[in-house]
């Protein structure tokens, strides 16, 4: 039940941001392990095997998840708005569709990306065997390609609705079965595949996710605001568009950079570049956290603006800049607190272990700015203005962060420090001008925009960030 303040109540506001939070968080931590279970996996098989998979990825990200990922956003601030501000539910069903019809046809050129991989890598200077490793393990993810994008579209509709625990049940399904899945389809002799069966488990649960997902849906909860496939889906694409693509470039900015920083980190050698493993791994895992309180807090703010209450919207934001400032202090403490023995879990190198103790105290200052943007970027979503965070990440991380972690990693020999260096430049940089535009948010502006785009007064969508 969609919780409507009638007054402006911090506590209240605090209670709702929980319980709305907590379930999001649990289904990244879930679906984040679905990665780690194949490298666990493979990891076995040799060093070839684990670094191919390690290539996959990061080119999977580059250019499959996060163009699709950021074209999603668009449904961030549809769905949430048009939840309680049109007068018909059903609209919220339509920008469902009108995503799946996006995405459908924008995942042609992930597809093909993906398919020729191989002679990319090769292109790219990387070893043969790897790169053949990669592109045959990004042939075989081509199969949950789809579907992975489609239960993400899902999943926004339904947490438009508040209905934030549908994908947790799915995924605490699901999480064991891959597990189960990857051991099988890897090493059990019976049906083992070797290598190709890391991709083909992880594409397996891919598509249980969204076929679970659409039966929830269907039996359980949230079909409500479907209304049936509609003509309407195929219109106003652009509408999506001018939200997604300034999603994509906002989701590219950073996930791009987090990857240059780990090419970078291969050409000074081995030991800075296993460090950057442990450490992007330990941030990745802990980025769940604030990720999961901005996902609650975009729909928050986007329903409360749909109800045109601009002052609740302002509060949940203002509640949601508080929780994130807390996190990102308790993150930092816990990096400061196990940075000299965390090395020792993953590795027993002392020399990765004594550089992992240097860079978790270099994230520990990152994860107070980085908690604060992600739930700022939130809010920024939540009012339709991806535009404004795209124009905001891309120069502080292209601009500012990374040239300046080159200069100090290359030029004045600083090594991964230098990199790390640059990115909390680039981090802090988004942080403090993400706020600064924040501050000067016009609820009740944002509101009449919301009611334009989701056609309550008629008009064209309003373009301006």
């Amino acid at each position: 039940m969609l919780a409507i303040p009638t007054e402006i109540n911090y506590h209240h506001e605090v209670k709702v941001l929980a319980k709305l939070s907590y379930p999001v968080v649990l289904a990244y931590l879930l679906q984040y392990s679905i990665n780690v279970a194949s490298v666990f996996s493979l990891g076995h098989l040799g060093p070839n095997a684990l670094a191919a998979s390690a290539l996959a990825t990061m080119f999977a990200s580059v250019t499959g998840w996060a163009f699709g990922i950021g074209l999603i956003t668009a449904l961030d601030t549809l769905c949430s708005q048009s939840f309680t501000g049109a007068r018909d539910i059903h609209a919220v069903g339509t920008y469902l569709q009108r995503g799946i019809v996006a995405i459908t046809i924008c995942h042609v050129p992930i597809v093909i990306f993906w398919w020729y991989s191989e002679s990319m890598l090769l292109a790219l200077n990387q070893d043969p065997e790897i790169a053949h490793l990669a592109g045959l393990y990004l042939r075989y993810l081509i199969i949950g390609c789809l579907p992975n994008l489609l239960f993400e579209c899902v999943k926004r509709y339904l947490q438009a609705q508040e209905i934030m625990h549908a994908s947790t049940i799915v995924l605490c399904i699901v999480s064991p079965i891959n597990i189960l899945a990857n051991y099988a389809l890897v090493w059990w002799k019976p049906v083992a595949l070797g290598f190709i069966g890391a991709p083909i488990a992880t594409s397996i649960c891919y598509w249980l996710m969204f076929i679970l997902l659409v039966l929830y849906t269907t039996f359980v909860d949230g079909y409500q605001a479907w209304g049936g496939w509609s003509r309407a889906s195929f219109q106003n694409i652009d509408q999506f568009m001018q939200l997604g693509l300034p999603g994509v470039v906002m989701i590219c900015a950073e996930w791009w950079a987090f990857e240059l920083v780990a090419l970078a980190a291969s050409y000074l050698g081995n030991i800075p570049l296993a460090a950057q493993s442990v450490v992007f791994t330990t941030v990745t895992l802990a980025f769940q956290i604030p990720e999961g309180i901005s996902v609650a807090c975009t729909n928050r703010v986007g329903n409360l603006l749909g109800a045109a209450l601009p002052e609740a919207a302002r509060s949940a934001s203002i509640v949601a800049v508080v929780f994130s400032a807390g996190v990102g202090i308790l993150n930092s403490l816990f990096f400061l607190l196990v940075g000299n023995w965390w090395g020792w879990l993953f590795t027993d190198e002392p020399e990765v272990v004594v550089l992992v103790s240097s860079l978790m105290k270099m994230a520990a200052l990152f994860q107070i700015f980085d908690c604060i943007s992600t739930v700022l970027a939130g809010i920024l979503r939540g009012q339709g203005r991806q535009k404004l965070g795209a124009l905001l990440s891309f120069p502080a991380h292209y601009i500012i962060g990374i040239p300046l972690g080159l200069y100090l990693s290359f030029t004045r020999g600083m090594g991964i420090i230098g990199l790390w260096i640059g990115l909390c430049a680039g981090i802090t940089t988004i942080c403090l001008s993400q706020y600064y535009f924040y501050a000067r948010s016009d609820w009740v502006h944002e509101v009449e925009k919301c009611r334009k785009r989701v056609g309550l007064e008629g008009g064209d969508y309003d373009e301006y960030p």
